[in-house]
């Protein structure tokens, strides 16, 4: 077995965190698949003016170690981390893969005050998750999409070229132009998320850890957690495509449409959903909305400073 596929499941420990400090109750930020705890650059100055603000890599990303990706070791990471950081228990929020990870972790941590997951959603499946979207149409979509990941898995088994390399940090230090954003934080971010060895270049969380996370995004199941959540829970839906989604526009409308009757049907007063006229990139598209919407629910379920 080849080092970029080779697993275990050993404890990963103590995740990497940046703790940016910050005035008020704590708050982990959980990041997206094949991205760091420093993608949060164009948050944190809005957090902090409310809350001690903490970053970390999930397993398999930025410094952490690797191994098998599953929810419940990638829980046993936070549970160790939030004990190292000896702040209490911390509301929890999350981007993506990091925002299902935030539901699953506070499901089964009851001191958990407050959770934000930001456009984390179960990765579509079936036809039957697509209404509006006639069943041949779906299946056709649903393997391309397939096939553009398998594709993307095999491109990560092996070094990175550096002009591709080159390539995403200038198109990242373009866009962050572009938003008013640091451009510098914004290469820091790229270059997070990759690591050299014998002088090649490679992404994390490579092709292996990839695999894993699609499994667990497939077989994710957040609703049943939504309906017992005993704490106030944020679920932010995007209501764009990435341009590299475009190509899917009727699958992700249609899985959009099931994952707002899913979350309308919740019937738990402590459960809010909200949309926001943003891509999967809200971070970088919305920073202060984002960051307002986040401060602002947890001030106003009693887990963070009010605005000022």
């Amino acid at each position: 077995m080849s080092p970029a596929t080779r697993h275990d499941d050993t404890p990963v420990g103590v995740l990497p965190v940046e703790d940016h400090g910050g005035d008020g109750p704590p708050v982990l930020l959980l990041h997206g698949a094949g991205g760091s705890r420093h993608d949060w650059y164009p948050l944190v100055p809005a957090l902090r003016k409310r809350h001690r603000v903490v970053a970390v890599d999930l397993p398999g990303h930025g410094a952490a170690p690797g191994g098998t990706w599953n929810w419940a070791r990638a829980c046993d990471a936070l549970d160790a981390t939030v004990t190292a950081l000896g702040t209490g228990t911390p509301a929890v929020v999350g981007m993506s893969l990091g925002g299902l990870l935030a539901v699953y972790w506070a499901g089964r941590r009851p001191d958990c005050p407050a959770v934000v997951n930001l456009d984390g959603h179960p990765s579509v499946r079936s036809p039957q998750q697509c209404p509006g979207l006639a069943a041949d149409t779906a299946v056709e979509l649903l393997a391309r999409l397939a096939g553009q990941f398998d594709a993307m898995e095999a491109m990560l088994a092996g070094p990175l070229p550096e002009p591709a390399v080159q390539a995403m940090v200038t198109s990242r230090r373009s866009a962050a132009e572009a938003a008013g954003l640091s451009a510098d934080d914004a290469e820091t971010a790229v270059r997070a998320g990759l690591v050299t060895r014998a002088g090649e270049t490679f992404a994390r969380p490579g092709a292996g850890a990839l695999r894993d996370i699609r499994a667990a995004l497939r077989e994710a199941d957040p609703y049943p957690l939504y309906r017992r959540a005993v704490r106030p829970t944020l679920v932010v839906s995007a209501e764009r495509d990435l341009p590299e989604q475009q190509e899917f526009g009727a699958l992700t409308e249609a899985y959009r449409r099931h994952v707002a009757a899913r979350l309308a049907g919740l019937a738990n007063p402590l459960v809010r959903a909200v949309s926001l006229p943003a891509s999967h990139a809200l971070l970088y598209e919305l920073p202060d909305r984002t960051a307002a919407l986040i401060t602002d629910f947890l001030a106003e379920t009693g887990t963070g400073v009010p605005g000022r």
